[in-house]
């Protein structure tokens, strides 16, 4: 099969070196026929269907590196069936991690990726020449008017993107509405104040068949954007709501730790939350960087970094969004390793910065401005 209808994938396998072979060939067989070699006698399945080994080489840690190719048609330009071709049934299998993808441009065609990316959400806030501030309204239990106000100040500041955390859900539509009303009323005021762009992005959850309606309210009062959790609600839902409904699709990684963190198994960074996400259309991807309140490392937060910016097919790039424990005194670092293409996302420590919110902003942003200066 000629390599443009193939896609590769390449498997960190934790084994035994008389036993790597032999997991490298059960991959190959369990991800499309789900059958052992010895059943699998069509020569037509055997050509077309059946993944192929193409390499296997020793890795650090006594491990070894397995490229395994697949069909690229068995994914059916679908993300969903993507994913569960290249790490469904193994990710239940111990000491095999999916390390790499290649995905061919015939596959890639089939998906849209960032509808906004770098470009387009610099377009909406007529930012161009630094990395972009985010905070995001907290904590769950709060009053509606303080949230909203926490909002305007954000915005009153001359912040980027306000968010809802994540934890923000309402019991029920009416609830939803109230909330996201008072808020984008909030900025919507602050913005008529400074003549700024602030955007803000409500936190879409709810019952699966109620999340169109969520979307749908979200963009008729003219919200730009939704913060979404694609590992929890599904990448391809969270897909086909930002497309729909035309919204900056910001993906949060709740739940994703369970996969990049999982040491032998599971997948790699980079790969789960750059360019997975980035082909399932996010614009945004949100990841906990080194050095806050979560232990993860700065090859982790690079390759993820890479995985919004290489070449893929003609998808567009997508703004990596360090979160997870950012302060004032590490700003001018984080714009030096992430460049400007970036989303700082600062959550409670922009709010105990200083009591005037509005005013802690904008120390934020001069922070960011000098750093890059």
């Amino acid at each position: 099969m000629a390599p443009e209808a193939l896609i590769q994938a390449t498997y960190r396998i934790d084994a035994q070196p008389d036993e790597a072979e032999r997991i490298a060939r059960f991959i190959a067989y369990e991800q499309t026929v789900e059958l052992p070699q010895a059943q699998v006698t069509d020569r037509r399945i055997l050509d077309d269907i059946v993944g192929t080994v193409l390499s296997l080489e020793p890795a650090d840690g006594g491990c070894f590196h397995a490229r395994i190719a697949f069909n690229a048609a068995l994914a059916a330009g679908q993300l969903s069936t993507l994913i569960n071709l290249v790490y469904g049934n193994v990710s239940m299998y111990p000491g095999i991690r999916l390390q790499a993808l290649q995905l061919p441009v015939s596959l890639l065609a089939r998906f849209e990726g960032p509808r906004f990316g770098v470009a387009g959400l610099r377009a909406l806030l007529d930012v161009h020449d630094r990395p972009l501030l985010a905070t995001a309204i907290k904590p769950v239990g709060t009053p509606v008017e303080r949230l909203a106000q926490l909002a305007h100040d954000f915005a009153l500041g001359g912040g980027d993107i306000v968010k809802d955390d994540q934890n923000l859900v309402s019991d029920d539509f009416d609830a939803f509405r109230f909330r996201i009303e008072a808020c984008s009323n909030a900025v919507q005021r602050a913005n008529r104040s400074t003549g700024g762009n602030t955007l803000y992005f409500p936190h879409l959850a709810a019952a699966h068949g109620e999340l169109p309606r969520y979307a749908e309210f979200v963009r008729g009062i003219g919200l730009h954007g939704a913060l979404l959790c694609p590992h929890i609600i599904g990448h391809d839902h969270a897909r086909d709501l930002a497309a729909r409904f035309d919204l900056v699709y910001m993906a949060h990684p709740a739940l994703s730790g369970a996969l990049t963190q999982a040491g032998d198994n599971g997948i790699e960074f980079g790969l789960a939350l750059g360019t997975l996400l980035r082909v399932g259309g996010a614009d945004i991807s949100v990841f906990v960087a080194p050095g806050g309140r979560f232990r993860f490392s700065d090859a982790q937060a690079l390759s993820l970094m890479q995985a919004c910016r290489e070449p893929l097919g003609n998808l567009a790039p997508a703004w990596p969004c360090p979160a997870g424990g950012m302060d004032y005194d590490r700003i001018a670092a984080l714009c030096e390793v992430y460049g400007n293409d970036t989303v700082l996302l600062v959550g409670g420590a922009l709010l105990g910065h200083d009591t005037d919110l509005a005013r802690a902003t904008r120390a934020y942003l001069d922070r960011i401005r000098s750093a890059i200066a």
